[in-house]
């Protein structure tokens, strides 16, 4: 869960950071670059006892470069100052986790504050009527931070499980993203319950759903079968999952919406065999229809069919669904259309675009979302945001 915010934003404006006004594009990186330097070598010299390979010249270096090349984006002074805020936090802090995520520092490393100042500055050659205060400023920016920050740990946290349960690579690719697509649809399904339920219950039904989701897609996904993917190596995973890091640790993949009262679930809860004891026999059954249709073919036999997308025996396409059929949810529109990674895109057509740098040269692209992820899974990549 996000840190609590309040009582740095509240504070006095910093004579680090200016009164916003209208200059320059230019005078603003120049003044920009100079204040980062000195507020960035005062963060990093928290933390660089833990660094065994950087100087701490180098650190200082690189987190000027990935701040002030976010900056440098000339599209920030015509937007809506949120908008340029969360903006200059997000891209900033891709090349960052892109870079430094597997420092033991990374998660110690308190930005937040030092984000606000930047982007107050940044906003002072602001084209946009909105003259926000440096407290809203402020708050903005460390909630932004504290956001990116959470949602990289949550990555790792879950890609982690997965590594430790899955020894191939293509299959850790899988399995992540089904974990990752399926989970806010979970979530959402247990925030969304309006009967009078206890914590714990809506807990239950958040599991429940992403247990049955993202395995049902996993399982399609690797194509192997129980060979991979059983009731063992399910209960494993979600076990893992609600304590990614170890029992002592108190991070868990498990919404802290849901958990902030009744605390994390225990380790090895009965609960998670049950239920993936439950889902693997509900797909054996002979008796278990798809819930979905596509057109006419009848999935229900006593072969082991998950209830999510699956290949048809000798490379047949489903027909046509008719008027009154409900296509299969997997097979609705999803991902961005030009995210190399097609259909295992995570993202929506709504997200903007990176590039892969390698070596100075431009690679794929990819959108906002799965690059997110690809940074969250020990890869030191760079890449830029592409223009709306």
């Amino acid at each position: 869960s996000s840190r609590p915010v309040a009582s740095r934003a509240a504070r006095a404006m910093s004579p680090g950071a200016v009164q916003s006004g209208r200059i320059s594009h230019d005078a603003m990186l120049d003044r920009l670059h100079t204040f980062l330097y000195k507020e960035v070598a005062e963060v990093v010299s928290t933390v660089v006892v833990q660094e065994t390979a950087w100087s701490e010249g180098e650190m200082t270096r690189r987190l000027v470069r990935y701040m002030y090349r976010s900056a440098s984006n000339a599209e920030l002074v015509n937007l809506p100052w949120q908008e340029a805020c969360t903006r200059f936090v997000q891209n900033a802090m891709s090349s960052y986790a892109g870079a430094c995520q597997e420092k033991s520092w990374f998660y110690d490393l308190e930005l937040g504050e030092l984000f606000g100042k930047a982007a107050f500055e940044i906003l002072a050659a602001s084209k946009h009527p909105d003259r926000p205060t440096y407290k809203e400023v402020a708050e903005h920016a460390e909630r932004e931070f504290q956001t990116w920050l959470d949602q990289t740990l949550h990555d790792k946290a879950m890609w982690i499980a997965v590594e430790d349960i899955f020894a191939d690579k293509k299959t850790q690719d899988k399995v992540f993203t089904s974990l990752k697509k399926t989970y806010q649809v979970a979530l959402n399904s247990a925030l969304a319950e309006r009967r009078p339920i206890d914590d714990l219950e809506r807990l239950q039904i958040f599991l429940s759903k992403w247990m049955e989701d993202s395995l049902g897609r996993s399982w399609s996904a690797v194509g192997d079968g129980e060979a991979t993917l059983n009731e063992e190596v399910g209960v494993k995973l979600f076990n893992a999952l609600i304590s990614p890091f170890g029992d002592e640790h108190p991070f868990s993949c498990i919404p802290g919406v849901l958990t902030e009262v009744i605390g994390r679930p225990p380790a090895r809860w009965n609960f998670v065999r049950q239920q993936v004891t439950a889902i693997f026999r509900k797909w054996r059954a002979p008796a278990f229809k798809k819930k979905r249709k596509i057109g006419a073919v009848d999935m229900g036999d006593s072969v082991f069919t998950p209830p999510l997308r699956r290949r048809l025996a000798g490379g047949e396409r489903p027909p046509e669904p008719d008027g009154d059929d409900e296509l299969d949810e997997l097979d609705e529109p999803g991902g961005h259309p030009e995210c190399t990674s097609q259909e295992d895109c995570m993202g929506s057509p709504a997200d903007r675009l990176w590039q892969h740098v390698l070596n100075g040269k431009s690679c794929d692209v990819y959108c906002a979302t799965c690059w997110a992820s690809f940074t969250a899974m020990s890869l030191e990549l760079e890449g830029v945001e592409l223009p709306p």
